[in-house]
């Protein structure tokens, strides 16, 4: 596995993703593929211990490959 540090991986993106997640949340937005709604039962909320997890590996990008490394 090799992995890669970028800086230009910044938090526009999982930022959006967070607002998305709190607007279904308050019902303000339908459900669809949201990346950090959590189901308790039959309501609906965000993912907080995920978003945590996220933004640790923010500006990580890992490619998993066959070749030999030499």
């Amino acid at each position: 596995m090799v992995y890669h540090y970028s800086f230009k991986r910044d938090n526009y993106t999982l930022n959006k993703r967070i607002e998305k997640a709190e607007k279904v949340a308050s019902g303000a937005r339908p459900v669809r593929k949201d990346r950090f709604v959590k189901l308790n039962g039959k309501k609906l909320g965000v993912d907080w211990a995920l978003v945590e997890r996220s933004r640790q590996l923010q500006g990580l990008k890992g490619y998993v490959t066959n070749l030999p490394m030499e």
